[in-house]
């Protein structure tokens, strides 16, 4: 029975004893994952049309459960809808030591399995045990009140391809869920990179997934915009961010660009949506 000796050898082998292709066996179902643009949409309908009320700021959705790609390719709903300000100071938060306009930073934050916060103890980690549950990345607070929206990153191996899971204790759906789901995806690629394997999807558990009474008017139009591209419609000269005009069919046959693994770079874009100004600290 050829199943026991591939289970003997994945579980005292190392990752090149995994990818073996004598070896490949399917972990799991891979449906098709939808895109973080698309993932954006779908998560900012559901809050304002099932959310409960969150004092007298907005409303929220409680335990929301989202998954996208972790290939970040020529996301046509961000690069038209995103705000491009946020999604680069949103990597200075992730990635920089630096001052930026959202007022903290998470990379002196980050723990990785050795302590370490340039990934490199967790690529090592699965590297010599693929199968590894403990490759977690973990953002703690500095014991001064505040702590992290994104608390908890884990990367897995799992149909030959690193995976992630995340835990966030609360994201701002209209202004940050993207930009912290760009800087997800960029580690997962980052990690699968250093392991020479193919970034999976990235499964996100929100503690509250929150939205505020004052972006109210601004959201209902990125949603009429969004659910338009989505299902083929064509914008009209005014309907895109700041009066652009872009066909569907123009912005979907554009080629791909990658963005990179490392250091992470925002997506460029031919259109802005207008500038909001931060919330320092909140989400």
């Amino acid at each position: 029975m050829p199943g026991l000796g591939v289970l003997s050898k994945f579980l005292s082998g190392s990752l090149t004893a995994y990818l073996a292709p004598s070896n490949i066996v399917s972990i799991s179902a891979q449906p098709k994952i939808g895109s973080l643009g698309q993932s954006w949409i779908d998560l900012l309908d559901r809050v304002v049309r099932t959310g409960t009320p969150m004092a007298e700021e907005g409303s929220e959705c409680l335990g929301a459960k989202v998954c996208f790609s972790a290939v970040i390719q020529s996301d046509a709903v961000l690069e038209l809808f995103g705000d491009q300000q946020m999604i680069r100071d949103m990597q200075k938060v992730f990635f920089a030591d630096g001052p930026n306009a959202l007022g903290h930073s998470y990379a002196h934050l980050m723990r990785g399995p050795g302590g370490g916060n340039d990934f490199q103890d967790i690529i090592a980690l699965l590297r010599n045990e693929p199968w590894s549950k403990r490759a977690v990345l973990t953002l703690c607070g500095q014991a001064n009140g505040k702590v992290p929206c994104l608390n908890v990153i884990q990367f897995l191996v799992r149909d030959r391809a690193v995976q992630v899971v995340y835990f966030a204790r609360g994201q701002d759906i209209f202004r940050k869920f993207y930009a912290d789901g760009l800087c997800v995806a960029s580690m997962a690629r980052t990690v699968a990179d250093g392991l020479n394997l193919a970034p999976g999807k990235v499964t996100g558990f929100i503690g509250s997934s929150h939205i505020y009474h004052a972006d109210l008017p601004a959201i209902r139009k990125v949603l009429k915009r969004g659910r338009n591209f989505l299902t083929g419609k064509t914008p009209t000269a005014n309907s895109g961010p700041r009066g652009s005009a872009r066909s569907t069919s123009a912005t979907a046959q554009r080629s791909a660009r990658s963005v990179p693994s490392r250091p992470p770079v925002p997506l460029r874009t031919r259109s802005k949506v207008s500038r909001l100004k931060p919330r320092k600290g909140s989400a």
